[in-house]
């Protein structure tokens, strides 16, 4: 682990969204969304938090008013309509087929993040175009700790940007089958362990939806069940889990392995409000007495699952 200086607050790098998905149960209908939107949404329950990425004017008022609390200062509003993102969800919880993305404003965004000496010393780079998370690692301090999220359709079209993109991160957020593209080895353990080796990542945290998530370091391996809500729509899940996670670490200024643990503790349960409600209505709603209770009650849980 590198050494930990003072870092106040959360700098997330991502798009902005407006989500149409169609499932049996709520649909989203425009609800406005992306990774920037849920991982801040989720940080801003440990600290400061500023946002950098692209938005349409059609919607620009709805996000201002929607991440009131956060510096907003590196948004960048354009002519161009928000993200948009349609999808289809055979069951409530199940995955998303994407149907059509129109990167509208987000095209060709390449992040200007400012001054160094204003930015956070932790950065989270949401799923996103892989060479606009590069354009703002350039941007960071370079003692900056940095955690980065990416999807199997950047690893598909520009895996030599992902790549680069990954080996100058700390910790990666990545669900199972993204992580076997990345090794190019199947098996979750092969899968992983090749990543940890061969990248120089201090963490990474494998997402698995419904089953929770592990903690890869390179000493060990924890899994954490997922907390016991009902689902009423899983969209911006791990999204949220990521902004809580390196929320957290920069509030305890810590990177033990401990400290990693704990922070996905809060991950788990900022993303169970995050599929609490359609879109960001529940994460939106709940507060940091509100996480710490739920995590009080996943606590208690699991010592009641292990003593089973």
């Amino acid at each position: 682990m590198r050494s930990v200086r003072d870092r106040k607050g959360l700098l997330v790098v991502g798009t902005i969204t407006q989500d149409y998905v169609e499932t049996p149960g709520a649909r989203l209908n425009g609800e406005l969304g992306g990774s920037a939107t849920y991982a801040s949404l989720a940080a801003r329950h440990f600290g400061p938090v500023a946002v950098a990425g692209a938005m349409g004017r059609d919607r620009a008022a709805d996000f201002i008013e929607l991440l009131q609390f956060a510096d907003i200062s590196r948004l960048l509003p354009v002519d161009l309509p928000t993200y948009t993102w349609r999808a289809r969800r055979e069951t409530v919880g199940g995955e998303a087929t994407t149907l059509e993305r129109f990167t509208g404003a987000f095209e060709g965004y390449r992040p200007e993040l400012g001054a160094i000496q204003s930015l956070p010393r932790t950065v989270f780079l949401g799923s996103c175009d892989p060479d606009a998370q590069l354009a703002a690692i350039q941007g960071c301090p370079p003692d900056a700790f940095i955690g980065g999220d990416t999807m199997d359709i950047f690893l598909d079209a520009q895996r030599p940007a992902v790549e680069q993109m990954v080996s100058q991160c700390q910790v990666l957020f990545a669900t199972q089958h993204e992580v076997e593209m990345l090794a190019q080895t199947r098996g979750t353990a092969a899968a992983a362990l090749k990543v940890l080796n061969s990248l120089p990542l201090d963490a990474l945290v494998m997402k698995l939806g419904p089953e929770g998530a592990v903690l890869w370091t390179h000493h060990d391996s924890q899994h954490l069940p997922a907390a016991a809500v009902d689902v009423v729509d899983p969209t911006g899940a791990g999204d949220a889990l990521a902004g809580a996670f390196m929320g957290r670490l920069a509030e305890v200024n810590a990177e033990t392995d401990d400290a990693l643990l704990e922070a996905l503790e809060w991950g788990i349960v900022a993303a169970s409000f995050a599929i609490s409600g359609v879109g960001v209505s529940a994460l939106r709603a709940a507060s940091r007495a509100n996480l710490e209770e739920r995590l009080n009650l996943y606590h208690a849980d699991r010592g009641a699952a292990a003593s089973d």
